[in-house]
């Protein structure tokens, strides 16, 4: 499953994510974050509107582990937990 997500993102330089409505980013995101180092992430801000930039200290202090991400995707259905995109 993760080889998937290893191999789409391996040519990003750029990471733009979606985290849960409490702000908190699930662990595939960090995960990823690890394996590409993006130069720039960018938060879609549904409150906002937009597109802000992150710093990697920032989304990974809003890190949740393994367990709590599952848990979360196991009760939430109408929430995307992240987008890629390469510019």
């Amino acid at each position: 499953y993760m080889k998937f997500f290893q191999d789409l993102i391996s040519s990003c330089d750029v990471l733009v994510l979606l985290p849960f409505k409490d702000k908190k980013v699930g662990f595939g995101i960090i995960y990823e974050i690890d394996c590409i180092h993006p130069d720039k992430i960018y938060e879609i801000d549904l409150t906002d509107k937009g597109l802000k930039r992150v710093s990697l200290k920032d989304v990974k202090s809003r890190g949740l582990n393994f367990e709590e991400t599952s848990d979360r995707n196991k009760n939430v259905i109408d929430n995307f937990i992240f987008v890629f995109c390469s510019f």
